[in-house]
């Protein structure tokens, strides 16, 4: 096999994610495609949303953990059951929902099952519902996993509405 400089090589025409290309890992030379390649490198990303199915039964004052039945996307298959395990690095969470029944009520995003940071408390509408957001940018070390819970106060019992466009989860890498 003759030697030749990247440069003196056909350019290429437009990828398809199926092309074959060598990497090293673990000091062997393996091949992987550009297809793999290209997720690997957008980074851990997911969201998801309650899938038109509403969270019931959440007691007053309980952190309740949120669920997420409706996967958007999922890059690199590390959201399963509700919870994220994402690579090592910075990361970022966002989660949207709608509650009912509520007088107050606070997002908390749990690491390794315990709590780890709180989104703002927000008061119930005169009608007991109330609109929140929690963003949280922090950094994740091998083996964290992390959760996000709901403490609702409540007349009742509170609920999170399914609706797609009202409750919902996304997660990246920074």
């Amino acid at each position: 096999m003759a030697y030749v400089k990247i440069s003196q090589l056909p350019a290429a025409t437009a990828l398809t994610g199926a092309e074959q290309v060598p990497i090293v890992q673990g000091g062997v030379t393996s091949r992987t495609t550009t297809g793999a390649f290209l997720t690997f490198i957008s980074g851990d990303k997911f969201s998801a949303n309650k899938g038109g199915t509403d969270q019931t039964g959440i007691v007053s004052n309980v952190p309740t953990k949120l669920t997420w039945s409706t996967e958007i996307y999922d890059y690199q298959s590390r959201f399963a059951s509700s919870t994220w395990s994402p690579y090592p690095g910075v990361q970022r969470i966002n989660c949207h929902i709608y509650a009912l029944n509520v007088t107050a009520c606070e997002l908390k995003l749990y690491k390794n099952g315990v709590e780890f940071l709180r989104g703002p408390i927000v008061i119930g509408s005169p009608s007991n519902d109330a609109m929140m957001e929690g963003n949280w940018e922090f950094l994740s070390a091998p083996g964290d996993t992390f959760d996000v819970y709901l403490r609702a106060l409540s007349p009742g019992t509170a609920t999170v509405s399914g609706g797609a466009s009202l409750s919902y989860i996304a997660g990246s890498q920074v």
